[in-house]
This record gives structure tokens, C-alpha cells and sequence, in this order.
């Protein structure tokens, strides 16, 4: 069954960012891209650059809700009633926001594709539209037991530098948003940038790479957005219509 908490103390603009990332959490378990209770997303609390979101340990996805997300301090504490954090999410994407002020929300996944191409010497090639949008803006960390450590916490926010997404060698990804529908619209593309890659690199025939001109009007369209909208919110609001109609409990 699953547990939430009342919503006494909360303030409306921390409720909102409750609700969107509930909403994010339910958008990665419907596209099928969880690993049960493992991976995590999380995101900064308004005005607050000492505090985060993140999901409970032992929970799948489609059952978080905004009142059952843990509110984490910067030395990952939990602050509230809740006590089964994630504390492997708390380690990488408290790394994070040590490192990235700019950040609002932190996203890793471990899907088939992505993993697959954390494998791979060669990293993500430009080879797709959704690629594009990470050309000169990605990083890689070489594997390591992630302990949370200050040197650990060092070097991933080092290997993340300004980039938008990270590649986790050996593990996974990691998305990084200046909102939580950046870092989601991120995630999606990331993963069907590394689907496709293994694709076409299964036929084994030579693969186009685009002009570079052409790669870098296309990531340039993650700073500008579209047709004046932040990037992300489109595709976000689009998605929101048929989770309110479908499951509205994540709002709960």
C-alpha cells in the first residue's frame, strides 16, 4: 500500500514542484523506463538551495505522489516524518546541486539503451536528431562505487562541469534542467538518442554524421525553446493532459 503524508506546513509554491515531480516519476513508469524501485529523479526546493526532493526507498514509480516525496538537506538529513530515503539517489544528485546552483531538477536512469551505451568507447554519436541536442553539452564518468564522499561528490561534479546530461560509464544517465519538464524532455531524448545509436550500429553498414552546422543549430533550440516556450514545457503539458485524465492520484 502506499504511504503518504499530510500536506500540513507546506507552502503552495513547494506543493507545486511536489506535484510536478510526482508527475515526472509516473511519465518515466509509463515509457517503461524504471528499474522497480532503483534510479531516482530529484529537485530543488524553491528558495531553498539547501533542500531537495527526492522518492522514498521501496516505492515503484507509479506510486509516488506528491505528499510521499522526502524533503533532503544538503548533508542528506531527512527533514520531516519520512525516514526511508533513497540514499544512493541522495549521493549523486546531492553531487549535483552542490555543483550546478543553476539547477532545478536532477534525473538518472538505468534503461536498456542508455546503459548499453555507457559501454561503449565511443559514447553518444551524432548520428540522430535526438543526439543533436546534445552535442558539446554532454559528459562521462568513469565507473566507481558511488559512496557519497566528498572526492566522490567532486568528481562527478567535475565530469558534469556545464553540460546538460552526463553519461554515466557502466551505469546509466543523467539528465540535469534549469525546470523539472527540461530534465524530463532531456531524459526522453537522451534515451531514444542511445536507442537509435544501438540500432544503427547493429547493421553494421557506415553511418551518416550531419554538417556541423546543421548540429549546432539544433542544440541550440535547448537554450531558445520553441516557438518561444522553455524547452520541454510543450511535450510536458501535452503529457500532463493524459495523466490528469488517466491517474490524477500522483497529484494527491
Amino acid at each position: 500500500m502506499t504511504q503518504s503524508f499530510p500536506r500540513q506546513g507546506i507552502t503552495d509554491s513547494e506543493w507545486q514542484v511536489r506535484v510536478q515531480l510526482a508527475a515526472c516519476y509516473r511519465f518515466l513508469h509509463r515509457l517503461r523506463m524504471t528499474d522497480t524501485i532503483n534510479t531516482h529523479i530529484a529537485a530543488r526546493l524553491p528558495g531553498r538551495e539547501d533542500r531537495f526532493l527526492l522518492n522514498p526507498y521501496g516505492l515503484l514509480f507509479d506510486e509516488i505522489r506528491a505528499s510521499n516525496l522526502v524533503t533532503v538537506d544538503r548533508d542528506g538529513r531527512v527533514v520531516g516524518p519520512q525516514s526511508n530515503v533513497n540514499t544512493a539517489g541522495f549521493s549523486i544528485h546531492g553531487a549535483v546541486f552542490r555543483a550546478r546552483p543553476d539547477v532545478v531538477c536532477s534525473l538518472h536512469t538505468h534503461t536498456r539503451a542508455g546503459v548499453a551505451v555507457s559501454t561503449l568507447r565511443c559514447g553518444l554519436l551524432p548520428i540522430s536528431q535526438f543526439a543533436l541536442y546534445f552535442k558539446d553539452r554532454i559528459g562521462y564518468h568513469s565507473y566507481r562505487h558511488f559512496g557519497g564522499s566528498d572526492d566522490d561528490c567532486a568528481a562527478f561534479g567535475a565530469d558534469l562541469g556545464s553540460n546538460i546530461a552526463l553519461i554515466m560509464e557502466n551505469h546509466g544517465l543523467l539528465t540535469v534542467g534549469r525546470s523539472i519538464p527540461e530534465a524530463f524532455l532531456l531524459t526522453y531524448y537522451l534515451d531514444k538518442a542511445c536507442d537509435i545509436q544501438v540500432a544503427a550500429q547493429g547493421t553494421g553498414a557506415e553511418l551518416i554524421v550531419p554538417a556541423e552546422a546543421e548540429m549546432a543549430a539544433m542544440a541550440q533550440e535547448v537554450d531558445s525553446g520553441f516557438g518561444g516556450r522553455p524547452f520541454g514545457v510543450p511535450e510536458w503539458e501535452a503529457l500532463m493532459r493524459q495523466l490528469d485524465r488517466e491517474d490524477p492520484s500522483y497529484a494527491n
